[in-house]
């Protein structure tokens, strides 16, 4: 994988979505690894399981970037969302926050979420040949869709300050190539970052009943180990888990 993300920056005022535009021309128009494709409005913009990311033009950071990674192991995909996890929270912890990962890929702000993560993989054989990083943060929206008012912030909305967004993804590039530098001398430097931002202490739902968890380790294959209210520890697949911070 690339050392500097962000090496070659496009922009655009309005996309469907980064995600697809990278998937459309990164082979066609051999598209460097670490490329990243800004829009300031995305029209399909997306989450997981296909929900759809609103965003207002021009107030956050809506972005994708390409990796080309080197036998990274299709059962090991959760090593690139904790990498990009890390990131994004020291970029947040650096700017005066208090960031906390909710498995398997959004981050909160006092309760409420501030950035999404999308990564979508192409695989080979039993390895990932390319993964495509989308990444939403809100920066200076303010007023969210209904059905996300109560549950959603931006960085203005925690401190006032309107933020200028090519400066804010500068810096956050900035972080996310020293994430990946650092994390290829320092094997547990990734995950010592990834667990010190999670959110162990969450609920698990399940139908219409809550249970409180602690969340003791998440393994790169999507394996979760949790301790509950009777400290019984167990394990389950990370997609067969719905929590509530």
């Amino acid at each position: 994988m690339s050392s500097l993300i962000g090496n070659h920056i496009q922009k655009f005022d309005t996309l469907d979505s980064t995600n697809n535009y990278i998937a459309k021309y990164c082979e066609s128009e051999k598209m460097a690894e670490g490329t990243v494709i800004l829009a300031l409005e995305q029209t399909e913009g997306k989450g997981r399981f296909f929900k759809k990311w609103h965003s207002d033009t021009g107030q956050n950071l809506t972005f994708s970037f390409l990796l080309r990674p080197k036998n990274l192991k299709a059962s090991t995909p959760l090593i690139l969302t904790k990498w990009v996890c890390s990131a994004i929270c020291l970029y947040l912890e650096n700017t005066g926050f208090k960031p906390v990962i909710k498995l398997p890929n959004d981050i909160f702000l006092n309760g409420k979420k501030v950035c999404g993560i999308l990564i979508e993989n192409k695989l080979q054989n039993d390895l990932i040949t390319r993964s495509i990083v989308g990444v939403g943060l809100n920066l200076n929206q303010v007023v969210f869709d209904s059905d996300f008012q109560h549950e959603a912030t931006s960085l203005f909305k925690e401190d006032g300050s309107k933020r200028d967004i090519d400066q804010e993804l500068n810096l956050l590039l900035s972080y996310l190539s020293y994430c990946f530098s650092r994390s290829l001398s320092d094997l547990e430097f990734t995950e010592f970052t990834f667990l010190k931002f999670l959110g162990r202490s969450c609920y698990r739902l399940t139908g219409d009943e809550r249970e409180k968890i602690n969340i003791l380790s998440v393994q790169n294959e999507g394996v979760v180990t949790y301790q509950n209210e009777i400290e019984e520890i167990k394990s389950c697949a990370l997609d067969d888990l719905k929590l509530q911070l």
